[in-house]
């Protein structure tokens, strides 16, 4: 029940004030972002408002409170590893929930992975002036091109996928020389490698 989201959220808030005035592993932070992605998908039948509502707040509180810390003096890679999780997790979450087209004609979700998607990258953009081969600059941007290849698939032809999937690679490139940060420049390789493979797995 909402109540019981509602709850939950001042349990969170509270978590996260004393992360931030309390000594604790860093990775203790992940306990309540991931139990929220363990509860949503096992929430029965929710109306879509309803659970509209749950998504924005755990995204507000888990990636929003990771996004203030990851590039500050004691930001580490579990912060943007946190904003990747509420990214792709969140997605995932809301696409088990409510998917009722075929990939390839779901422009709806499509249009939903390209809004997680803003969450990494807002996280890389924060860090561009930081980047140079810094582990956190490229969880984001990479995880960022591969929401925008699961928006390819859910909403675009299956022909197309190869291309897309090499236009990616070829943005990530290009940010990866521009930040000079070699791991995004590897993981453009990886997405290429995925564009051959997409290319022979088409009809």
């Amino acid at each position: 029940a909402m109540l019981s989201w509602g709850l939950y959220g001042l349990l969170s808030v509270a978590f996260i004030w004393l992360m931030g005035r309390m000594p604790m592993p860093r990775a203790v932070a992940a306990v309540p972002m991931l139990t929220s992605l363990i509860l949503a998908p096992a929430w029965p039948d929710p109306a879509a408002g309803q659970f509209i509502a749950v998504m924005a707040g755990i995204v507000i509180l888990f990636a929003g409170s990771a996004l203030w810390r990851v590039w500050r003096v004691n930001g580490a890679w579990l912060d943007a590893a946190q904003i990747v999780a509420v990214a792709l997790g969140g997605f995932f979450v809301s696409y088990a929930q409510f998917v009722t087209v075929l990939p390839g004609e779901d422009t709806r979700f499509a249009l939903i992975a390209l809004g997680f998607a803003l969450l990494p990258a807002i996280g890389a953009a924060l860090g561009w002036s930081k980047a140079r081969d810094d582990l956190r600059f490229a969880m984001l941007t990479l995880s960022a091109g591969l929401l925008v290849v699961i928006a390819a698939i859910l909403g675009l032809a299956e022909w197309s996928l190869p291309v897309t999937i090499a236009a990616v690679s070829a943005a990530l490139l290009l940010i990866g020389e521009k930040a000079q940060d070699r791991w995004v420049r590897h993981g453009a390789l990886v997405y290429l490698s995925g564009a051959l493979l997409a290319l022979m797995g088409t009809a």
